[in-house]
């Protein structure tokens, strides 16, 4: 389409000269006068009597038959039938045998009936059956009623009677004219009373009946009579017959031409009449296509009659039709006239352009341009239709243009356009303003292929996105193969120098850049070819590797998808989406007509196809080439909007009157506020808000009705989810909108993180925006794949790195546990949300995260936790083997326990929690400074673990407890031996500390070695020996270290005790014994 034609507007002063131009023909002596002559001296032949004036549409028939029209010598009868009406054939006459061409045919009939019968008023037709409704003639009845009275006087006065009030004086013939008056009155008032309101409709005598033949079908044969009485009282010599065409039916110009017959035969109409019929030819062609035709019977039923002529058939014994005889057929439209005068075609879409430019000359005001001009002259070859078109052009552009009542920036050649349009299809365009044209359904289709074609843009987006993740994973595991197949071949070059790697006809030298390609090349070829230099060769032959060797040696496929087929998308890929997405907000319907790539959901057809169904080539050129747009509803009427541009008039009727969304219908920041201006609560309550302009706007300037928008969407429905998914694709405010919806509808963070159709990296921005706008009075839906997002992403969110009020903290925490997510890394939390997260217990306990939640403590030890966080602590107490662990992990952290003065309270805590195993560990790896005085402060459960690790002193107290407790166990033995000896601070009695000799020496289990059992016995200061029986008879060195430390006395009876044991026993013993008595215990041993 060329530049908008549009000029500023002029005032009405500026058209004065403008006229409309008539449509009736109008004889022109150039372009007419050859045919008048002839027909002029057709008429004048004694035996032509039906002439035919030929010619297309705009041919100029009307045109000479004007010209006889005026002759002074003819008179004149035009009979033109524009339309038949629906009820011009009589009921039934098709049930009883008419075939459907003679019912056409009889309705014609009736019609050039009432235009001859109709057209001469009933007092020239005095004799006419015709029954007729007229005026009532006051005159005319006033002076009948008058001669009725006086004849009705004069009669009995000329038969002598006497008449008493016909008196001789003045005064008794006033008084009888006066009676005669009123009688005359009197009548002509009855007469005017029942004027036509009654006929004679039937007459009977007694005894007597009439009855008739039935009437005849035909309306010229039922009223032959009143015809041939017309042309009887009247002058007519010609009768020209005009739009008989148009009806397609050949019969009646033979029906016509009988009934010419008969009127220039009768003696009756006294003159010779002649038919002249203006027709175009192909009203003709059906003779001769049609193999056989129906007509009445003589039985009143129907028989079959050849078309042909003579009787002869025009189909063949397959029914086709014969072609030459169909055109001899055609040829017998001859014996219908005595002439034909053809008529040279006047217009043709050649010529069209120049008589329309005419019509539009240069320099007029709001002139279409040349080229619309050209365009419409092409399909609108008929000299009255482009006068018409000129005409309604006029009237519209006068309203819409001149005076300014049309739609903003509405140009001539789009005004045009639309006057064509109600030109050529007037219902479709009566139905524009109820929204039901044709156009309106282009509408639909139109907008419904922008909207589809966008989703599909977008998600072709979505799959690049999901691609390109893809292929980093790919170059990934490429790099890692390439860096342990380098060492392969370093490892097969035994030292050699590699010179270069090839793998089908493409080397990539001795250092592989990109081994995404290197791999897909490899496994397209198959092996791959590796030179090396030799240092005795300057030549050697290379050596090849197998793909397939490489599989099985490097454990990863390398001819599958891994690397075969998948395919980096490219920038420019995604450049041809986006642009397209760009494309498609702005196209109007010529732009898209030409994109036949981009359809609609519902019909899978582009929009081409929909403008190509429409029902003229000439509606479909002006869309194609932009003269129509889709503002065209506002073209239709005056514009009273005059704040608004087109644009938003047409986004107001189209959604917001009807109450339907348009997500891509694309609107200006200006035209977004001229809107909410205008309809601002129509539109925001209802789905026209559904847009991406308005939502835009309204989200972009924090805009307090955005809440009316929000509150609709968060119900969720079909049309809300496909909203809010273009939105999410395309919209400015894409985070505002995420966290809108998550203040007011409770499944917004799964569907953001799981169901809604989004790369990975708006996923978690939209999550992000979602969780900071959380609602503390919503139970918000939290499923495990939102559980597994939150644990994978929370790092990337500043709803938890950022700084944020404590009830966002607290609810954003809330919806994490009950989403299952686990904080891996406390160290990227913001310090409020990282209490929160330790207070909820959402981390995995680690080195890292103690440490992150310890910032200023110099270690990890448990007293340090104690005493940073009791939630901390608690966590820790929860998970010893965690702990433990964490500790273990921590460079900086020696001890799990370092300051002595909190080893207490720890154990306390402990105890009980955690099994021995832990205790263990926690008291093994505590201070060596953390030490209890009195074992008995300490709770059991550790006292097991600090005799092992001498977190006690081997006083006599603690371990007469423990003994008490546990016995003497290894742990026990294993203080007792570090120690060497019990410290008695404490006054013991001595049955106690004779109990624990005994235990002691009767420990050999816990403490192995007897020299450290007597040790420590004789630490114990016994005041007497103990006895033999309280001694176990252990062979080895124990009885003579006891002889030696003199803790036992040294009587016959020790020895008794200990002759069970070996030799070496004794023997040791006796060489310690002071008294010992070799004769006895010789008796004895013996």
């Amino acid at each position: 389409m060329n530049e908008d034609t549009s000029v500023p507007p002029t005032s009405p002063t500026d058209l004065v000269s403008r006229t409309l131009t008539p449509l009736s023909s109008g004889y022109q002596e150039v372009e007419h006068g050859t045919y008048a002559r002839y027909l002029t001296a057709g008429l004048q032949q004694p035996k032509v009597f039906n002439i035919a004036l030929t010619g297309g549409y705009g041919s100029g028939k009307s045109s000479v038959i004007e010209y006889i029209e005026n002759s002074k010598e003819l008179t004149v009868l035009n009979v033109a039938i524009s339309s038949l009406g629906n009820d011009l054939g009589e009921p039934g006459s098709a049930a009883k045998g008419a075939s459907k061409g003679a019912d056409l045919t009889n309705r014609i009939e009736k019609a050039i009936v009432k235009q001859l019968l109709y057209r001469e008023s009933p007092k020239k037709l005095p004799a006419s059956d015709f029954h007729r409704h007229s005026k009532f003639p006051v005159v005319r009845a006033t002076l009948t009623s008058a001669a009725g009275v006086a004849g009705a006087v004069a009669i009995p006065v000329l038969l002598g009677w006497n008449l008493d009030f016909l008196g001789q004086g003045a005064e008794e013939w006033l008084t009888g004219a006066g009676a005669l008056g009123i009688a005359t009155a009197g009548l002509t008032t009855v007469r005017a009373f029942l004027h036509q309101r009654f006929s004679v409709s039937q007459l009977s005598a007694v005894g007597a009946s009439v009855t008739l033949a039935q009437r005849p079908t035909s309306y010229f044969d039922k009223y032959l009579a009143e015809i041939v009485y017309f042309f009887e009282v009247t002058d007519y010599d010609v009768v020209v017959f005009e739009d008989l065409d148009r009806f397609e039916n050949p019969g009646i110009f033979e029906a016509l031409r009988e009934l010419n017959t008969i009127l220039n035969e009768s003696n009756q109409v006294g003159r010779k009449v002649r038919f002249v019929y203006a027709v175009r030819d192909s009203v003709f062609e059906k003779l001769g296509q049609e193999p056989t035709s129906t007509a009445p019977g003589p039985d009143g039923g129907e028989e079959e009659s050849s078309s042909g002529t003579d009787g002869a058939s025009t189909t063949n014994l397959q029914g086709d039709v014969d072609a030459a005889q169909a055109e001899v057929e055609r040829a017998n439209r001859t014996k219908f006239f005595d002439l034909v005068i053809p008529l040279v075609p006047f217009i043709t879409h050649r010529s069209a352009h120049e008589l329309l430019a005419k019509l539009f000359p240069e320099g007029e005001a709001h002139r279409p341009s040349d080229e619309l001009i050209d365009r419409v002259a092409r399909h609108v070859p008929d000299m009255r239709m482009l006068k018409n078109i000129r005409n309604e052009y006029c009237v519209f552009s006068e309203q819409l243009l001149v005076q300014g009542k049309g739609a903003p920036d509405l140009s001539p050649d789009t005004l045009l356009s639309l006057v064509l349009y109600k030109h050529f299809h007037l219902a479709d365009f009566e139905k524009i303003i109820h929204g039901r044209s044709d156009l309106d359904t282009l509408y639909k289709a139109y907008r419904a292929t922008v909207n589809d074609s966008i989703r599909d843009t977008d998600e072709r987006l979505r799959a690049l996105d999901s691609a390109d993740s893809d292929a980093s994973v790919a170059q990934a595991q490429a790099d890692e193969l390439g860096a342990r197949f380098t060492e392969l071949v370093d490892i097969a070059c035994h030292g050699q120098k590699m010179l270069s790697i090839t793998v089908g006809t493409t080397e990539f030298g001795t250092q592989v850049t990109d081994w995404l390609k290197f791999w897909r090349q490899a496994a397209a070829d198959g092996s791959i070819t590796v030179t090396v230099s030799r240092q005795v060769y300057n030549v050697p032959p290379p050596f090849k590797i197998e793909t397939a060797t490489l599989e099985r040696v490097l454990n990863h496929p390398l001819t599958g998808d891994g690397f075969k087929n998948r395919a980096t998308r490219s920038v420019e890929e995604r450049r041809k989406h986006q642009d397209n997405r760009n494309f498609l907000r702005g196209a109007s319907m010529a732009a898209l007509n030409s994109r036949t790539e981009f359809t609609a959901h519902d019909t899978g057809l582009p929009l081409a196809h929909v403008i190509g169904a429409l029902k003229s080539e000439l509606t479909r050129e002006l869309i194609r080439e932009g003269y129509s747009d889709h503002n065209f509803t506002l073209y239709v009427a005056q514009f009273y909007g005059n704040r608004l541009s087109k644009n938003v008039q047409t986004f107001i009727v189209r959604n917001v009157d009807t109450n339907t969304s348009d997500a891509n219908y694309q609107l200006s920041p200006d035209e977004v506020v001229s809107l909410l201006a205008e309809a601002g609560p129509r539109c925001l309550r209802g789905a026209s808000a559904y847009n991406v302009s308005v939502l835009d706007h309204l989200l972009g300037h924090r805009d307090p009705q955005a809440t009316l928008v929000l509150d609709r969407l968060a119900a969720f429905g079909k049309d809300e989810q496909l909203f809010v998914e273009t939105y999410l694709s395309n919209g400015e405010h894409r985070d505002r909108l995420s966290a809108g919806l998550s203040s007011r509808w409770p499944h917004t963070l799964v569907y953001l993180a799981h169901e809604a159709q989004l790369d990975a990296s708006r996923r978690v921005a939209y999550v992000d925006a979602a969780l900071s706008a959380l609602n503390p009075d919503i139970s918000y839906d939290a499923e495990d794949a939102l559980g597994e997002f939150l644990a994978t992403n929370y790092a990337g969110m500043t709803s938890y790195t950022g700084e944020l009020q404590q009830a966002q903290v607290d609810t954003i925490v809330a919806t994490t546990e009950k989403s299952g997510a686990r904080i891996a890394d406390l160290s990227a939390l913001h310090p409020t949300m990282l209490r929160a997260v330790v207070e909820a217990d959402l981390y995995p306990l680690t080195t890292t995260n103690l440490r992150a939640a310890m910032e200023s403590a110099p270690t990890i030890a448990l007293d340090r936790v104690r005493g940073d966080s009791e939630a901390l602590y608690a966590d820790c107490l929860e998970q010893p083997e965690a702990f433990l662990a964490a500790v273990a992990d921590d460079d900086e952290t020696e001890f799990t326990i370092d300051e002595p003065q909190h080893f207490a309270g720890i154990l306390d805590d402990v105890a009980g929690r955690w099994n021995a195993e832990h205790i263990e560990a926690l008291i093994a790896g505590s201070s060596p400074a953390c030490r209890f005085t009195r074992l008995a402060e300490a709770p059991t459960e550790t006292w097991v673990p600090m005799a092992a690790h001498h977190r006690f002193p081997a006083t006599i107290a603690n371990i007469q407890d423990y003994r008490a407790e546990q016995g003497i166990d290894d742990a026990l033995g294993n203080l007792l031996t570090a120690a060497e000896a019990i410290e008695l601070h404490d006054k013991v009695a001595q049955s106690e500390l004779h109990s624990l000799a005994t235990a002691l020496l009767n420990s050999r289990t816990a403490i192995a070695d007897p020299a450290h059992r007597v040790r420590l016995t004789q630490s114990l200061d016994l005041a007497e020996p103990l006895e033999p029986s309280d001694v176990p008879a252990e062979a080895g060195r124990l009885l003579s270290l006891l002889l030696a430390e003199r803790l036992v006395a040294d009587t016959e009876e020790i020895f008794a005790r200990f002759a069970g044991t070996d030799w070496a026993t004794i023997e040791s013993a006796m060489s310690a014994s002071a008294a010992f008595r070799r004769p006895s215990v010789a008796r004895d041993s013996s």
